[in-house]
């Protein structure tokens, strides 16, 4: 199993930021980026621009003053995941990773939670929003980190439903 892990192109090294990036930071930059609809048009800059900001964050707080930037990004992002899937290695930089689980949890799932949080060597954040009747969604920083984590709650938890989402772009939280 260890060897699961030791894919490169996937390797996230950004550090986990469990607070949403706010939209508003991202106005400046999906302003310039507005309109380009060729990934191959994004320049160099405007791309380290973007990772600098989305590197490690889960999700994007797309709420009041937050809107217009979050909307840009969301926007955006048809191109910009075309970019990512043409550059891996930047994709990996940028790569969230979400396990949603949903009720009724079996007896046991909050303490197999407890024992994954007191031990584990990945990092991620459970995310604060209920969606639909999934009760909680937690958010690792790229696929390796979130599969470990489901691997764990599938064998302490075996009745335990969950739902994977790989996505190359962080979910707006509007």
């Amino acid at each position: 199993m260890a060897d699961v892990f030791q894919d490169d192109e996937s390797l996230c090294e950004s550090i986990q930021v469990a607070e949403p990036l706010p939209g508003k930071e991202l106005e400046q930059i999906m302003t310039r980026l507005d309109g380009i609809e060729n990934p191959d048009h994004i320049s160099t800059v405007a791309v380290e621009q973007l990772v600098s900001l989305l590197a490690g964050r889960v999700c994007i707080d797309g709420t009041e003053d937050n809107f217009l930037g979050a909307h840009l990004f969301t926007k955006f992002c048809p191109v910009w995941e075309a970019y990512l899937v043409k550059n891996p290695k930047i994709r990996a930089r940028v790569d969230p990773f979400y396990v949603i689980s949903r009720q009724p949890f079996p007896a046991n799932f909050s303490e197999a939670v407890a024992r994954y949080t007191g031990g584990a060597r990945f990092t991620f954040t459970k995310l604060p929003s209920r969606i639909g009747n999934f009760e909680n969604t937690w958010a690792f920083p790229n696929r390796d980190h979130g599969l470990h984590f489901l691997g764990h709650m599938s064998t302490a938890c075996p009745n335990a439903r969950f739902i994977t989402i790989n996505s190359s772009v962080q979910v707006v939280i509007y």
